[in-house]
């Protein structure tokens, strides 16, 4: 086991353990830092923070057994049909 997957195991722990904390934490910070800054870099901060969300969200869900690599989507269930054939017959 390499240095990164023993990392990648700690901080997938501690996302499962602590996440609600790190995320009021992240919430925080950015609240300082935007207040700090004169809110000239609001949208910089936000996209920062929901990007570190959605990597929290993706090691909490590789804890789980669930998830893919990351910017995959989880498989849809049951066939679709294309628009306009559905199964009711016409009139």
């Amino acid at each position: 086991m390499s240095i990164f997957d023993k990392l990648r195991k700690s901080a997938t722990k501690a996302v499962d353990q602590h996440g609600d904390k790190i995320s009021r934490g992240l919430d925080k910070a950015a609240k300082s830092v935007d207040e700090r800054t004169g809110h000239k870099h609001s949208h910089k901060i936000r996209k920062g923070v929901s990007q570190a969300k959605e990597g929290m969200q993706r090691l909490g869900d590789k804890g789980q057994g669930e998830g893919g690599p990351p910017g995959s989507t989880p498989p849809e269930s049951g066939p679709k049909e294309p628009p306009g054939t559905g199964s009711t017959p016409p009139k």
